[in-house]
């Protein structure tokens, strides 16, 4: 069983297209009266034109029903043309092969009202409210020639590109002049940056007057043309084509010429799977399979009349290769397999239904404007309806080049009782996901280099033109991603120029710009170049760099493969998750936040069911969690051993309890996982800090008598568990725990508004760090790893992306400075510098009241060996001006008129279930600034994208995690000092808003007595 994407062929319904898997034989007459076989026909008029039979050369890819790959059929130079291009695109040269990006003018320019799109827009909009419209989309309309000077800076030699006929015909017969002058403009500006056009006349839209999907109260179409559907829209469309290809801007300044894009997903998707216009309500399936016969056959009558008016209109060579316009289809050619593999009881069937559907969505339409053959019901039978035709003048020969639109492989099962399933998927071709399958992208469509390939070289072999890859693209968020889906693919096209002699005229991959995706709304994921949602700000990609090098390079060579694939894994690399102990283990009693939410009802937020006292239950079963880590192929685990736990009393250590976690360590260590060590991840004994009797504890880290205690503990975990562990964080985000315990009122002691207690306690906690430094150095003598160092110590600091909320605001700019300062760098900066900036403005020579004094501390000073990191977030600075209230959703701090926010208006895919932004880009933003201030080595101590449960855990929240890890490989690539990964978390677990399931790598089951796990 071949395990990838299948979908299912039938024959329930009778209809012709699923006649029982096989042609029927046929006379091998072509008159147009009798009954034949598309292959026979087919055959017959290559045999005739050129006496001879079919070319042996055939054999090498597995025939398509039997159809004869021999001569040229139609334009009696493309044979000529096809010998040069052999020759001529191997090896690539700039000037001759097109590579660029491609467009389509609706998806990416904004504010287009005219065309059926924008009503269908509204359509759409009605059925699902988290529909998202076009709107402004990318700008393009008013941005494209900051986008050209883009695609000019890579040095792409070429640019694919569509007009939105609505916008400058807007009523029949009546000519926007603006619109027409602004295209004139775009061509223009093309051609001044040395860019080759290829024109696309109609990609998908059609003015409103030509169809209106609106219906009335009893269903009745509003009025117009009626679209495809109508012989009156091939006249209105070749009037349009004729104004153009005319037009002496467009003659002089374009060659390549596409009418029309993608013909048969046009009509499928519009009248059989309601997804595009008209799709007029109250249709059933086979009535929509009917309904389309006609939009097909007149969309290849609208193409070889369009294809006719280009050959008359434009006689000017603009490009100097002696011939004036060539005039091409860019047509969706996925490739479909049978499910089954030789000697499989089904596999005849599969391969047979697999044929049809190639046939149905690849070949019916391109042997009416190659061949003339036109099978007006798809039954793959001439003869069979009125309206067959073996052999139209008017059709055969209306090709110059044959453009593809690759994008993924599907595989196809027969199936006797379903042909149309009830979530009209079968022809939409959105299969199950296929865990065996390689890779996938975002919609969960199998990537599938080598089928481009084949495309390529069967495809020419069939209908003998020269090739172009019009189209081929991956939506992800990750830019990593789809940098090697285009070395995987452009290696495929290189293979299929060098090896098989295939012409291949250029490829355009889709697609430049974040672009609207039709049916599924504004979703950014394709682009070369991402799109910011809010601002319109362009954000280049690996890719778009990768594609200019392939120009500048001429093709993808080892080197450039080299330096573009991910590098090859670290043994070293700690791959592995984090917890931290009282969020997981269960029992932290003697901890400052089970007295704070366990038995005062959760401070500021007033929880009453917080369960630090059972968490995830990791204190019993950490030997259970760790053989299902061990299965996840993990090598390392961050813990927190848990002070209250060792030091219930101040000077008293719990033997029991230093055994459990001597236990925990080497739990860790016989299943191959390196620990990571954290000596305070936020919580206290009580006798340190005790919400509930404030007067008995020693106030926390206010107290210089609490940094000696965090040092004994320090010295005494460091010689016990010197042995087991070679990686030390004392404490964990130095900044955001003081801020929680006396500004947020999250933390312990659970006080709101006290910066001064903020700063204090964020200063000391550096001397704490560098005294339990020096102390784990002491105590910490044996490398337990093997590796040469016995201990390696940082700290680990929550840095996060923060950008002003209003970038043109110098307020927000200035905010947006102080901030990032204070949350990211300033603790590190003590650490680096050894100067002390109490009250974090930057300097530390102004504060001598501060409790410690500013200035330099020379033993602060170098006392870091790496840097962890806890990086989740992007969020806006906010200025609030004295004696405002905080700004609507931001959170403020009370220093320097400091708020902060989650940026608005978050798209499913870029937030989590919290509200933060996740933001892949600014992980790798993270490791580049890290690197260029402190150029230690990096460990990710936390990252992830917290989704919770349900089906968005799958469906987003694990495509967040491997946008993350792709930016991750990016920064490795980029030769950063990456040295670990640490998701957050490993376990589900208690977070202050409460238990949290859906966390962890390790699902727990709460509602069970025994907690009980799963992956």
């Amino acid at each position: 069983m071949r395990h990838r994407h299948h979908v299912l062929v039938t024959i329930a319904f009778g209809i012709s297209l699923a006649f029982g898997g096989a042609a029927r034989a046929g006379t091998g007459d072509v008159s147009g009266n009798g009954i034949v076989n598309v292959g026979d026909a087919v055959l017959a008029l290559d045999t005739a034109r050129k006496g001879s039979g079919p070319d042996p050369a055939a054999d090498v890819l597995p025939a398509f029903y039997g159809l004869a790959d021999d001569g040229v059929v139609g334009n009696p130079d493309l044979q000529a043309l096809t010998e040069a291009a052999i020759g001529r695109f191997s090896p690539f040269s700039p000037r001759t092969f097109l590579l660029g990006a491609a467009t389509a003018a609706y998806q990416i320019e904004g504010n287009n009202t005219t065309a059926d799109w924008a009503l269908w827009e509204d359509i759409l909009a009605a059925r699902d409210p988290g529909y998202v419209k076009s709107g402004a989309a990318a700008d393009h309309y008013n941005r494209y020639a900051e986008d050209f000077d883009y695609v000019q800076s890579l040095g792409l030699p070429a640019h694919r590109l569509s007009l939105e006929w609505s916008r400058i015909e807007p009523e029949r017969d009546v000519i926007d002049q603006d619109a027409l002058q602004h295209y004139r403009d775009v061509i223009t500006a093309l051609a001044d940056r040395g860019i080759t056009p290829i024109l696309t006349l109609q990609h998908f839209t059609l003015p409103q007057w030509v169809l209106d999907p609106r219906v009335d109260g009893d269903n009745v179409p509003f009025p117009s043309l009626g679209g495809w559907a109508s012989r009156e829209t091939i006249d209105e469309f070749v009037e349009f084509v004729q104004l153009i290809a005319c037009d002496p801007v467009f003659a002089s300044r374009v060659d390549y010429w596409i009418p029309i894009n993608e013909p048969v997903v046009l009509t499928i998707l519009g009248y059989l799977v309601p997804l595009f216009p008209p799709s007029f309500p109250g249709r059933t399936l086979q009535q929509g399979f009917a309904d389309m016969f006609e939009p097909l056959r007149n969309l290849a009558y609208a193409h070889a009349a369009a294809y006719d008016a280009i050959k008359a209109c434009d006689t000017v060579d603009a490009d100097g290769d002696g011939v004036a316009a060539l005039v091409g289809v860019a047509k969706s050619a996925n490739l479909y397999e049978g499910a089954t593999e030789p000697g499989d009881p089904d596999y005849a069937r599969d391969q047979a239904a697999a044929n049809i559907y190639d046939y149905f969505w690849v070949h019916q339409w391109l042997n009416m404007v190659v061949y003339g053959v036109v099978d007006y019901n798809l039954s793959r039978v001439i003869g069979d309806d009125a309206e067959d035709r073996a052999y139209d003048p008017a059709l055969a020969g209306h090709l110059d080049f044959l453009g593809i639109n690759y994008y993924n492989r599907q595989v196809v099962s027969w199936d006797d009782e379903f042909f149309f399933n009830t979530s009209n998927q079968i022809l939409a071709g959105f299969p199950v996901t296929d865990p065996a399958a390689t890779r996938h992208t975002l919609e969960g469509a199998e990537v599938y280099p080598e089928g481009l390939r084949t495309r390529l070289t069967s495809l020419h072999r069939r209908y003998h033109l020269p090739m172009m890859v019009t189209e081929s693209g991956i939506i992800t968020h990750s830019h990593h991603e789809r940098a090697v889906y285009l070395l995987d693919h452009f290696k495929e096209i290189q293979k299929a120029i060098a090896l098989d002699g295939t012409p291949v005229l250029g490829f355009t991959y889709w697609t430049l710009l974040d672009t609207f995706e039709w049916h599924l709304g504004w979703k950014p994921g394709y682009g070369l170049v991402t799109i910011n949602e809010r601002t319109l700000a362009r954000v280049p990609g690996q890719a778009a760099e990768l594609l200019g090098r392939i120009a500048t390079d001429r093709g993808v060579d080892q080197a450039l493969e080299d330096e573009f694939r991910p590098v090859p894994p670290d043994p070293d690399f700690l791959w592995g998750a984090a917890t931290s102990a009282i969020q997981v283990e269960g029992g932290n009693t003697v901890t400052d936040f089970y007295k704070m939410y366990d038995v005062l009802g959760g401070g500021v937020l007033g929880h009453d069911c917080c369960r630090i006292e059972q968490a995830g239950g990791h204190y019993t079963h950490f030997v259970e969690d760790f053989d299902l880590l061990q299965g996840l192929g993990i090598n390392a685990f961050r813990l927190a051993i848990d002070w209250g736990r060792i030091e219930p009393q101040q000077g008293v250590f719990d033997q029991a309890e230093v055994d459990h976690y001597h236990a925990v360590l080497q739990a860790l260590r016989a299943r191959g996982m390196t620990p990571v060590v954290t000596l305070h991840h936020f919580a206290n004994p009580t006798w340190v800090l005790d919400p509930e009797f404030p007067d008995t504890d020693l106030d926390g880290f206010l107290n210089d008598a609490t940094i000696d205690a965090f040092v004994d503990f320090v010295s005494f975990v460091a010689a016990e568990y010197g042995d087991e562990v070679d990686w030390w964080s004392t404490l964990n985000e130095p900044f955001f725990y003081p801020a929680g315990g006396y500004v947020f009122g999250t933390y312990p002691p659970g006080e709101t508004g006290n910066t001064d207690a903020l700063l204090t306690v964020h200063a000391k906690l550096a001397f704490a760090h560098q005294r339990a430094y020096d102390a784990i150095k002491a105590a910490d003598t044996v490398d337990a790893d093997g590796d040469g160092k016995a201990s390696l110590v940082g700290v680990v600091e929550g840095v996060n992306i923060y950008e002003p909320a209003d970038p043109n605001n110098p307020l927000d700019v200035q905010a947006n400075e102080d901030l990032d300062y204070l949350f990211n760098w300033s603790f590190l900066d003590y650490l680096r510098t050894g100067m002390l900036d109490v009250n974090v403005d930057g300097d530390a020579d102004d504060g001598a009241s501060t409790v410690p004094p500013e200035g330099y501390y020379p033993e602060l000073q170098g006392k870091l060996d790496y840097i962890g990191v806890n990086n989740f977030l992007r969020r806006q600075t906010v200025y609030n001006p004295d004696g405002e209230p905080n700004p609507p959703g931001a959170t403020c701090l009370g220093i320097k008129n400091l708020c902060f926010r989650d940026v608005p208006n978050l798209c499913e895919w870029d937030r989590n279930f919290i509200g933060f932004e996740n933001s892949g880009p600014g992980l790798l933003e993270t490791v580049a600034e890290l690197h260029t201030r402190y150029g230690l080595p990096i460990l990710f101590t936390e990252n992830g994208a917290l989704w919770g449960v349900g089906p968005d855990r799958e469906r987003i929240g694990s495509r967040q995690t491997e946008v993350y890890l792709d930016y991750l490989q990016r920064a490795r690539n980029q030769g950063y000092p990456v040295v670990g990964y640490m998701s957050w978390s490993a376990i589900d677990g208690w977070e202050v808003l409460g238990i949290q399931p859906g966390t962890g790598l390790l699902s727990v089951d709460f509602e069970s007595a025994t907690l009980d796990r799963s992956v």
